[in-house]
């Protein structure tokens, strides 16, 4: 890739067909952001049918991703992984995606976790499996103007997975976000707005504020969920102003006993009293 179309791209990617099959490498990837590739502006790109991820970025620092759409690809939409850092992400849209729509993962298996990365203004359209937006390890990480509707399992997804050997998330925000018709997935336990972890360092310093959550599966155990699992420590989450209307009988659910606050929460029409749990 020469230098001056690494860094002002205005390529329109596509597939002669659409993958029958999940892949698993870059090399079944669309559109790859490489390690080592630095200053990168992708700009009004399509990527539709790729056979895993619709855009990976593996390593990549400052880079910045401008309306770039990505449909149909068998594995997530926009996946960050492998220590990417100090990048942007404006005016996504994922439609169809068989894993999660955009995500951050950090696994401890390369040199250092994610970092400083503002995704804005995404949306995330009914992928086939798993979450709308994840950060599974990592910090310094903010999704702001979300939009996600049809996600099987959370729409929002703040993680630390032991399975997946990732790094703690911590210093993570969720600023402005609605979440519609979350849960389609009857064999996935998990609300709209998700934070769990089973890792020793755990989940820490993550805000969510402005979230709107609309009809949630009925059958979903809550809205909301913080999740803790063989202990793992989960501490200061807060969620504030937070709308929540149709979805399951429970608002919110919880394995913590402390270190969370949940502030002016309207549920069907209804000002809940505020929970806050030092």
């Amino acid at each position: 890739m020469g230098e001056r179309q690494q860094r002002h791209s205005r390529w329109r990617s596509c597939a002669p067909y659409h993958a029958t099959q999940r892949w698993t490498t870059p090399n079944q990837t669309l559109l790859v952001i490489q390690k080592g590739m630095s200053g990168s502006v992708i700009r009004n790109v399509t990527s539709d049918g790729s056979g895993g991820a619709g855009v990976i970025i593996l390593g990549a620092i400052q880079l910045h991703l401008d309306r770039v759409t990505v449909l149909n690809s068998r594995a997530d939409g926009i996946h960050m992984t492998a220590g990417a850092h100090n990048g942007t992400i404006t005016n996504a849209v994922v439609r169809g995606a068989g894993d999660d729509g955009i995500s951050v993962v950090s696994y401890k298996s390369t040199a250092v976790p994610c970092h400083d990365i503002v995704v804005d203004s995404p949306q995330v359209f009914d992928n086939s499996f798993a979450r709308g937006m994840t950060v599974i390890g990592g910090y310094n990480i903010t999704y702001s103007n979300v939009y996600v509707q049809g996600s099987p399992s959370a729409a929002v997804l703040i993680s630390a997975n032991t399975l997946w050997n990732t790094y703690p998330s911590h210093d993570v925000k969720v600023l402005t976000a609605t979440l519609v018709n979350s849960n389609t997935d009857n064999k996935v336990a998990h609300g709209a707005l998700v934070v769990a972890s089973n890792t020793v360092e755990g989940i820490y310093n993550v805000a969510f504020k402005g979230i709107t959550i609309k009809n949630t599966r009925v059958g979903a155990p809550a809205d909301v969920q913080i999740l803790t699992f063989s202990g793992s420590p989960i501490s200061n989450v807060s969620m504030d102003h937070v709308t929540i209307a149709g979805g399951p009988s429970k608002d919110f659910t919880t394995t913590v006993a402390g270190h969370y606050s949940l502030t002016n929460w309207v549920v069907n029409g209804k000002a809940v009293p505020n929970r806050i749990k030092p």
